[in-house]
């Protein structure tokens, strides 16, 4: 995996790491922010025990919108998207997204599918059923989350898994 950041006025903007994985196309995760030890990578490691926390006061309840991003190296269907909530076993509580948008975007950057719902049970799962073709990035934002529950402002990702 190699990553790069984008750094504005000394604050990291954006991560960028492309990660390859011999069962599927290579990919790029974008994500609004990165807390350090916890990369983007850890939400698509396939380990739900591991997850992407995003940099300090990057939060819907402290005024941000975290987004996590996956984007393909070739078009492709998906059919469903599931976020998985925060399961990291060190930081368990607080770091909750309680609402989140998720959309999907062709090549030119059009809009495949937009939509938006309320985390479920316990660890605040997401799961969109849909159907598109020619898509090649998936973004997940935080709407609404438990960043003014911790003393970081931050929140996580246990694993994005799209099908």
């Amino acid at each position: 995996m190699t990553s790069c950041h984008f750094v504005l006025a000394g604050l990291v903007v954006a991560t960028i790491a492309r990660v390859s994985d011999a069962a599927a196309l290579p990919v790029d995760l974008v994500t609004s922010t990165t807390f350090a030890g916890w990369p983007a990578a850890n939400a698509i490691d396939r380990n739900e025990a591991t997850s992407w926390f995003s940099a300090r006061d990057d939060s819907a309840a402290k005024g941000k919108e975290p987004f996590f991003e996956v984007r393909f190296s070739e078009p492709r269907v998906i059919h469903s998207v599931e976020v998985m909530g925060n399961r990291d076993p060190s930081w368990p509580t607080g770091f909750s997204i309680l609402a989140g948008r998720l959309e999907v975007f062709d090549s030119q950057g059009r809009s495949l599918a937009r939509m938006s719902r309320a985390g479920v049970g316990e660890k605040k799962d997401f799961q969109f059923e849909l159907s598109v073709e020619g898509a090649t990035r998936v973004r997940f934002t935080s709407l609404e989350d438990e960043g003014d529950q911790n003393n970081w402002g931050d929140v996580a990702i246990g694993e994005l898994v799209v099908r």
